[in-house]
């Protein structure tokens, strides 16, 4: 039989079951059945990988890719011809590639799924941007000042679109080459399944399907990684349109951007210094409680630190108190206070030295209760914040004293810091503290009243303006301006921005930094800024290192007082500038008689008054006699040596508050303000 084989078709006309035969792994009757199957010269296992090779080569004109993947199939199946169907024992090892072209086909699956599930990604997004860039549109007819806000965003939005336009073309892309890549992968794995069947082992085919096996996985691959950046690309368009959903959110307020000061809304901004280090590696939950001129309705309260890194609020939560008794706010309703419609917020880091950042949060729709202690009372309001930052953080206050506690104690307008160790906003229970603090990252407090009207005043400044010298540190003239015309007739607050111990640049930062967070936050600005012309903290002299003052040391300063001006303008502000304080020689000597630089520089101020800039001549009520040096002395200030020679005392805090409560009156006509009532 063997013998009629060869001479009757020749070598290689044999098929491939007579060539199993001669190799004596086949039975003679068995030529026959696989004959039956294979009956004519070039059928059987050749002939179907020759096939697959023409229908490999017809997809080479379709990608790149595709033809890489082919070649390789291309080169096994040759090399299955080759070998004159070499037979070898290696079955296990064509099953284990079928496995393998299984699992491929699996992968190419699972990342045509993904594909479908990152187009629906853009679907979604589409109409995200569109409904932003309609917004957009909508709020370009507030007001010709929102012109750069509004480019901005329209910029942003049409990046966006210009994202999702090329997210979309890349999704495309890929859907194409798995629905490319699929058909191929099928084909394959029938064809290890059809090689299988033919025999135990073919060494050929083997290396064949192996190498076509090497090339999907590398096509699954370059797939993969294409997938991942695709994900990339949807994670950053899905940043980008989060960032311009904040932006629109604040542009959909319900207040115009950059506002103008207000009579119905007002601000209260505490504390000054920030030089205290606070022990916040236990994560703490700080409560403060303001005392408010009038009832409100709702509230914004306002965060700062002087500290070098962010400071984060975990999450914040306000109520209103109607005791005293109560400052440990039992038995409150809670409301949450959001930052851009988020749970937590972030302060930022100091921008420098001797300055500070904001945070504030959204409205919160608190208000105020009636007081039942004392039915003529002030409203109290109670925040909470959790900051979450195990570290030590530079708050309010210094490390030489504890400055603010006597405030819990004021009769008309209690200030009342307290934190303990924990969540406690979370769990308002969990906060049992009932000491009072000096320090907290809760600084202020903006809100909307009732009915009626309130005033709010601001003052930049050093340790003057805060207080330094007075009883109760705080208690400045600055303050008992608002003190003294809140019983006058009508609501009035202030915002405290010095700084103790900075000098006129530092001063002249309080203000930008403070209009800066206005403006990012669409805070309400005060409706009057007191500032200093200059600062004794800028002129270099001390009692021990007499020193002459220059017309150059004021020149640089005067640069500083005129850029708070007119930041203060650019907001709608009301500026009223005081004139610098003569200073006792038991402090600063300024020698050779050059005090009298210091007199003439606020001579030329008050000789700006004409020219728009209303000055309060502080250096005028607070100048006593002088000194056998020309210098003249500071009145209502300790005499006794060591002594301070810098700062009013009370009585000097009161003589300076009567002459602010004058400069104020003297602006009411033009911010729509008689002296006791609105203009109708």
């Amino acid at each position: 039989m063997t013998t009629t084989i060869v001479q009757t078709r020749g070598a290689k006309g044999l098929t491939a079951a007579e060539q199993l035969m001669l190799a004596g792994l086949i039975e003679e009757p068995t030529v026959a059945a696989m004959d039956e199957r294979y009956s004519a010269p070039g059928e059987g296992a050749v002939a179907d990988v020759v096939a697959a090779i023409a229908a490999s080569d017809a997809k080479i004109a379709e990608t790149e890719e595709t033809r890489v993947l082919t070649d390789a199939a291309r080169v096994g199946a040759e090399a299955v011809i080759d070998s004159g169907n070499a037979i070898v024992a290696g079955a296990p090892v064509i099953l284990a590639a079928r496995d393998q072209a299984v699992a491929a086909a699996s992968m190419f699956e699972d990342v045509r799924v993904q594909a479908g599930n990152l187009t629906e990604q853009v679907e979604t997004l589409n109409p995200i941007v569109a409904d932003s860039r309609d917004k957009v549109i909508d709020l370009y007819r507030l007001s010709a000042a929102e012109a750069g806000a509004r480019e901005g965003i329209s910029q942003a939005v049409d990046t966006l679109s210009g994202g999702v336009s090329a997210l979309s073309q890349q999704t495309d892309n890929l859907t194409a080459q798995v629905g490319t890549l699929n058909p191929i992968v099928a084909d394959s794995r029938d064809k290890v399944v059809d090689l299988y069947r033919l025999s135990a082992a073919e060494a050929g085919a083997r290396e064949g399907i192996s190498q076509a096996v090497d090339s999907l996985y590398g096509g699954v691959s370059i797939l993969n990684q294409q997938a991942s950046d695709l994900t990339i690309n949807v994670g950053e368009l899905n940043t980008q349109v989060a960032a311009a959903n904040v932006a629109i959110a604040r542009l959909n307020r319900d207040v115009p951007a950059k506002l103008p000061p207000s009579h119905t809304i007002g601000t209260m901004i505490f504390g000054g210094i920030m030089s205290y280090v606070q022990d916040n590696t236990t994560p703490k939950t700080y409560r403060t409680i303001f005392a408010l001129p009038a009832g409100v309705k709702r509230v914004r309260p306002i965060y700062s630190t002087g500290h070098n890194a962010p400071v984060h609020i975990g999450k914040a939560a306000v109520a209103a108190i109607s005791s005293a008794a109560n400052f440990a706010a039992s038995g409150v309703t809670w409301k949450p206070a959001l930052f851009d419609g988020q749970a937590s917020g972030i302060i930022p880091a100091r921008p420098g030295a001797f300055r500070r950042d904001y945070l504030a949060n959204d409205w919160v729709d608190v208000a105020s209760v009636q007081r039942t202690d004392d039915l003529n009372a002030l409203p109290l309001i109670v925040v909470s914040a959790y900051v979450p930052d195990a570290a030590n953080i530079t708050m309010l206050g210094t490390s030489a004293g504890p400055f603010y506690l006597d405030w819990a104690n004021d009769p008309t307008r209690p200030h009342v810091m307290r934190y303990s160790n924990g969540d406690c906003v979370t769990n308002p229970a969990a906060f049992t503290s009932t000491t009072n603090r000096s320090t907290s990252p809760i600084i202020g407090i903006q809100y909307e009243l009732v009915s009626g009207e309130v005033l709010t005043i601001a003052a930049a400044g050093n340790s003057i303006t805060e207080g330094a010298n007075a009883t109760v540190f705080g208690n400045s003239w600055f303050t008992r301006i608002a003190r003294q015309m809140q019983s006058d007739f009508m609501a009035v607050d202030r915002v405290m921005l010095a700084w103790s111990g900075n000098d006129m640049p530092g001063i002249r930062n309080e203000v930008l930094d403070y209009y800066a967070f206005c403006e990012r936050a669409r805070l309400v600005p005060p409706t009057i800024l007191f500032a200093p012309n200059a600062s004794p903290n800028s002129l270099p002299a001390t009692s021990a290192a007499p020193a002459a003052l220059t017309k150059a040391m004021f020149d640089s300063q005067y640069f500083d007082a005129v850029v708070m001006v007119r930041a203060a303008k650019a907001a709608g502000t009301k500026p009223i500038i005081w004139t610098i304080l003569p200073t006792n020689a038991n402090t600063k000597i300024y020698s050779n008689g050059t005090d009298s630089v210091r007199r003439d520089y606020n001579k030329a101020w008050r000789d700006m008054g004409p020219a728009g800039v209303l000055v309060a001549d502080m250096d005028a009520i607070m100048s006593g006699p002088q000194d056998a040096n020309g210098q003249a002395t500071l009145l209502y200030a300790s005499q006794a040596p060591g002594g301070d020679g810098i700062h009013p005392n009370d009585q000097g805090n009161d003589v300076m508050s009567v002459l602010g409560v004058s400069a104020v009156r003297q602006i009411m006509p033009s911010i729509g303000l008689v002296a006791g009532a609105l203009v109708a």
